[in-house]
């Protein structure tokens, strides 16, 4: 078997200080790279991390504001029924004049007339 000889090429010290240049040049453009993808990364993973229960706390704000309306409106509505229960347990001229109107009754030879209000056009 034959035996060959390498020969390496020698470098001079101006072309070996240009390919340390670029090896530099291009692990600084790597670096910067990485930098990039990496801030990418963390906002993505922030994101994720804030802006849902951010999101979960508007809806249960939401969700709040309307129930506390709700309940108000529940309220005034026990307060009126309250009230109606007061007026026609100690007042038998209110429950005679509720019976009348909501249940359509009358005394005997009495006439109930109706007007009724008309439509709007809009």
């Amino acid at each position: 078997m034959l035996w060959r000889r390498r020969y390496y090429h020698r470098f001079t010290l101006a072309e070996l200080e240009i390919r340390r240049e670029k090896r530099a040049l291009i692990v600084q453009r790597a670096l910067r790279l990485f930098a990039i993808v990496l801030a990418l990364c963390l906002t993505m993973l922030l994101s994720l991390v804030c802006f849902k229960p951010w999101k979960d706390l508007r809806s249960l704000e939401h969700e709040r504001s309307f129930l506390q309306a709700h309940l108000e409106k529940s309220r005034e509505q026990m307060e009126q029924a309250k009230n109606e229960f007061i007026w026609i347990s100690q007042d038998p001229h209110y429950f005679e004049m509720i019976a009348r109107d909501k249940g359509n009754l009358a005394l005997p030879g009495e006439h109930i007339l109706r007007i009724t209000e008309p439509k709007r056009l809009k």
